[in-house]
């Protein structure tokens, strides 16, 4: 009776807990909404006067009520799959009908990646009880994904990256559900998280490798029983995520695989930069108070991808440095992070070795991680530029990092104090520095 009590209250100061974290999380995300126009802080913004950038693919979507008609790669960005921007245009449509003529509707479209990314968050939190991470941990943890930088700035973040990593961290957790529990409900959220997630942006097919593994281990111990509940999850992801693709490459000749690469005139172009030097450079002057941002030129121009995926973890390909008073607190911040990082390095062996309940999902995680970092690194060395150099090209990662941070603080509990002040630190910094960077910048 009384266990089953403690039970309740320990759920109950949970959720407490979590909404809390998600209120004041929520309230920083605004803010940083408020003070940032669809012109500033994003990639690829563009204009909605023409057929260029995100803001021209929604308006094109909004004004002409159907699909680009020509060849995608004649007018820039537009040949993302249009989930996001289609849903952008309907929002847009709405907004324009509530309020007519009103120039600033266009910012209303920040709306959008401020609700995905709260999503996010969630289905992260839940994530992260499926390994039973509990009480100070789960809440330290939770305080380092809803204030994580990264998910700040993609709040207000107008291209697809946000919608892309909701289904992203939707279909990976709905397939965790599965393989504990399969069941058509759980296979057919999964497959059209991942088929939606693909139709927002290609980058979702990562969540296929893990979910692929978690499938055939399942498939293996209940002797092809579940085939069937296979068969749907293909029937339903693979047109969905594959359409637009197929679609471009049968009406335009459009690659399947088609990436845009830029000018080499480009500043941040890194081709001349030996292949020794982009993998084994780790001069620590690249760490250096001058060179606390991604570095697109100069003596120490960014050219390690591990290096870049520090940096602009926290920074993204922002620099901070709108006024001095933020970067002593940016500087703090990156090493916060690197700490972080290395902790969650110090749970890999014991993550894989010694939970053999979770052996299996353990192993989709570092499926996913070692994918996503592969995926990552071979798009650094085979668009060499400074740019390709961002988190948010490899964002999953984040869901891995805190995996094994859990798993690292389990048994250590002078570590699990430490990393405890660390995620308060990281927390109070970003709201600093975020803070900073509204009231002295925009």
């Amino acid at each position: 009776m009384f266990k089953f009590n403690n039970k309740i209250d320990s759920q109950k100061r949970h959720l407490y807990t979590f909404l809390l974290i998600m209120v004041s999380s929520a309230f920083i995300r605004i803010l940083f909404i408020y003070y940032t126009s669809v012109y500033d802080m994003q990639h690829d913004a563009g204009t909605p006067y023409e057929n260029y950038g995100h803001l021209g693919y929604i308006s094109y979507l909004m004004n002409h009520l159907h699909l680009p008609d020509f060849d995608v790669r004649e007018a820039f960005q537009f040949w993302h799959p249009p989930l996001h921007h289609t849903i952008s245009a309907i929002f847009l449509s709405l907004i324009w009908k509530l309020f007519p003529g009103q120039v600033g509707n266009y910012e209303a479209l920040q709306l959008l990646p401020f609700l995905y990314m709260t999503v996010c968050i969630w289905v992260i939190w839940k994530t992260l009880q499926l390994w039973n991470i509990q009480g100070k941990t789960l809440c330290f943890l939770t305080l380092l994904i809803a204030f994580h930088p990264t998910f700040i700035t993609l709040s207000g973040s107008i291209n697809s990256d946000a919608l892309c990593t909701m289904f992203t961290f939707l279909a990976i957790y709905f397939a965790l559900l599965w393989y504990r529990t399969p069941g058509y409900g759980l296979m057919i959220a999964s497959a059209l998280s991942v088929g939606l997630g693909m139709s927002s942006k290609g980058s979702a097919a990562m969540a296929a490798f893990p979910i692929a593994f978690l499938f055939l281990v399942k498939l293996i111990k209940e002797k092809g029983k579940v085939i069937p509940q296979l068969l749907v999850f293909a029937i339903i992801s693979l047109p969905l995520g594959l359409w637009w693709y197929v679609r471009n490459y049968i009406a335009f000749g459009v690659p399947l695989n088609y990436i845009y690469y830029m000018s080499t005139d480009t500043v941040g172009y890194l081709a001349d930069i030996p292949l020794w030097r982009r993998i084994f450079d780790f001069d620590p002057r690249f760490f250096s108070y001058t060179n606390t941002y991604l570095q697109f030129e100069g003596r120490f121009t960014d050219v390690n991808p591990i290096i870049g995926l520090l940096k602009t973890a926290v920074f993204g390909q922002w620099r901070f440095n709108y006024s001095p008073y933020i970067k002593p607190f940016a500087y703090i911040l990156l090493f916060v992070w690197i700490a972080l990082t290395m902790i969650a390095l110090l749970g890999v062996p014991s993550f894989l070795l010694k939970n053999k309940e979770k052996r299996i999902e353990n192993i989709s995680v570092i499926i996913l991680f070692v994918v996503q970092f592969a995926s990552y690194y071979s798009f650094c060395l085979n668009y060499p530029f400074v740019w390709t150099m961002d988190f948010r090209y490899a964002i999953p990662l984040l869901l891995c990092q805190l995996l094994l941070i859990g798993e690292a603080v389990k048994s250590r509990t002078r570590l699990a104090k430490g990393t405890g002040y660390l995620c308060m630190a990281f927390t109070g910094l970003t709201v600093i520095c975020f803070l900073l960077l509204g009231f002295t910048s925009f």
